[in-house]
């Protein structure tokens, strides 16, 4: 009895020393991949990475991925592209496991493709091809790598001439669409939207406007994926607005009834802003402009979708709404207004149409006030509406001043003593930049 005790009480102990020391490894790889991140220097963290790669060999798949990514990171960050695609050549050859040696692939695609701008290399397309169409057919990356890949493409490579690459980049984009999701969804929308445009623009290059419009209906019929339409529709847009504007717009406005197949802000607010500044159709133009606010996912989207919605009514000529969708916009900004900003110079511009004075001064004032520039511009801009109101010039550095703290609460007094024994009460501190540094030794 005691002997199978002791025994049941060794293999406890054994177990719980391997799961702690298990435990244990797990912390210090992270720990040390949380420090390549740390690391400023783009060429010290793109060595640091390589390193850590060749000194854990039997790394699992996610801390690869992420190992990788710093790699990448820092090598274009570092201008070192070729050194990028060598040491990711002779990684893919040590014994990783498949699925970290095709996320390897990946990233040696993208290289390629990206080199081929940055220094053009003979057969880096050819060669990216090539990795692209084996990684289509292991199928055992995320959702995530194939659409990066195709994203890639469809930007670098769209005046290709080689209609095989355009393919490809659409196989990519529906294999993005079909894989496992990663850890960022793939949208549907964006996937398709650039591979296709790429290709269609290919066949209107090579074979005119009206074979690249078969290709988009051929496409159309054989896929009737309704998402793969409104793209088509977007694409046939864009191809067809300088040359035959009715046909254009007819295409937009097919795009324009398709809101249940389109989750992606960045197309209809694209269209709608070219389909304003043409000049084309006001109406279409909005109804984009607000189907795209209606999309948008973060503040700064719907601060794009506000300002455009706004700049529509002030084309044509409704000055009210023009503003009250402009002072949205600032309002869904995460930081300060600064006068280089599209929506700033638009609002100021309504403000001058419509002489709001005064609603122009409360906003260069608050410019003015958030800003660590000395914003000249800004500030000769506001002297002279201040002049044009009836006040001096005199009185600018008050008016910033009111506006530095508006709808800040004071801190309240406080006293301490410092390293000299000397007591410090925060109220005399007032008017000097304080820096306040929080620290624990727990």
């Amino acid at each position: 009895m005691k002997r199978g005790l002791w025994l049941v009480i060794v293999v406890v102990i054994v177990g719980g020393a391997v799961w702690g020391w298990s435990r244990h490894t797990e912390a210090v790889l992270d720990g040390e991949l949380d420090a390549l991140w740390e690391i400023d220097d783009p060429g010290e963290a793109f060595s640091s990475a390589v390193d850590f790669l060749r000194r854990h060999e039997d790394l699992d798949e996610r801390r690869v991925g992420d190992a990788v990514l710093v790699l990448a990171n820092t090598a274009f960050e570092a201008g070192e592209i070729d050194g990028l695609v060598s040491i990711l050549d002779s990684l893919r050859s040590t014994s990783l496991p498949h699925a970290a040696i095709s996320r390897m692939s990946a990233e040696l695609h993208d290289a390629l493709i990206m080199r081929t701008i940055m220094s053009p290399t003979d057969g880096d397309v050819e060669r990216a091809n090539g990795i692209a169409r084996e990684l289509l057919e292991v199928q055992d990356l995320g959702a995530d790598a194939y659409s990066t890949m195709a994203y890639l493409r469809a930007g670098i490579l769209e005046s290709s001439t080689d209609i095989p690459d355009h393919w490809l980049t659409i196989e990519l984009a529906w294999r993005g669409i079909d894989a496992p999701e990663g850890d960022s969804p793939v949208n549907r929308a964006f996937a398709l939207d650039g591979a296709h445009r790429v290709l269609l623009s290919h066949v209107a290059r090579q074979r005119g406007l009206n074979a690249a419009f078969a290709m988009a209906e051929s496409l159309a019929s054989a896929n009737p994926d309704p998402t793969l339409a409104a793209v088509l529709n977007a694409s046939k847009y864009r191809l067809a607005v300088d040359s035959d504007v009715e046909l254009a717009l007819a295409s937009a406005r097919d795009l324009a009834l398709a809101r249940d197949a389109i989750d992606y802000w960045y197309i209809p607010i694209e269209i709608g802003c070219d389909i304003r500044d043409r000049e084309l159709g006001f109406d279409l133009a909005l109804d984009l402009c607000e189907w795209a606010l209606s999309l948008a996912s973060s503040g700064g989207e719907s601060a794009r979708a506000y300002s455009n919605i706004g700049w529509t009514h002030y084309e044509t000529g409704n000055s009210e709404d023009a503003r009250t969708n402009l002072e949205m916009s600032l309002a869904c900004l995460s930081s300060a207004p600064t006068l280089d900003q599209t929506s700033v110079r638009r609002l100021l511009t309504v403000y001058e149409t419509t002489d709001a004075d005064e609603a122009a001064i409360e906003l260069l004032a608050t410019i003015a006030a958030r800003s660590v520039l000395p914003n000249e511009d800004v500030r000769q801009q506001l002297a002279g509406l201040l002049v044009k109101t009836g006040r001096t010039a005199d009185t600018l550095p008050q008016v910033i001043a009111a506006h530095r703290y508006a709808g800040v609460e004071q801190a309240a007094d406080f006293t301490v003593r410092s390293v000299t024994g000397e007591t410090i009460h925060l109220a005399d501190l007032r008017g000097k930049v304080i820096l306040l540094n929080f620290w624990s030794y727990g």
